[in-house]
Parts: C-alpha cells; sequence; structure tokens
C-alpha cells in the first residue's frame, strides 16, 4: 500500500466517522488509542510519519470545522 494509499484510507475514514456523528474528540481518541496498539507498532504505519501528520491536521481541520458550524 502506497503513502498515498494510506492517507486516502484514513481521510475517507475520518470523514465517514465524522457524518456518521461522531464527535471530534472521539474520532481523535479512537486514532490515538489504534496508534498505541500493538497492532500499529508492528504495522508499516508506525514508520509513515506523513501519514500520521496528514491525519492528525485532517482532525484538526474537523474541528475548526465544527467550530465555524
Amino acid at each position: 500500500m502506497t503513502r498515498t494509499n494510506r492517507k486516502a484510507l484514513f481521510d475517507t475514514l475520518i470523514e465517514k466517522l465524522y457524518k456518521e456523528g461522531w464527535e471530534v474528540w472521539k474520532i481523535e481518541m479512537y486514532i490515538r488509542e489504534w496508534s498505541a496498539s500493538e497492532a500499529f507498532q508492528g504495522s508499516i504505519f508506525a514508520y509513515d510519519i506523513p501519514t500520521l501528520r496528514t491525519i492528525y491536521r485532517r482532525i484538526r481541520e474537523l474541528k475548526e470545522r465544527k467550530t465555524d458550524e
């Protein structure tokens, strides 16, 4: 899986959870718990800092969108 695909996967997941009514803090906690898990530590994502930065930037954008609404 390429970095672009990983970023798109998480962008889609985050947007889907948001549209389903998940609060932004819950999405953030879900991602943080996942990234601290053993499964994550052994995955390719653990070494892909740019993708992680993109994930957290997307969460910040959702927080800003939420405050604007």
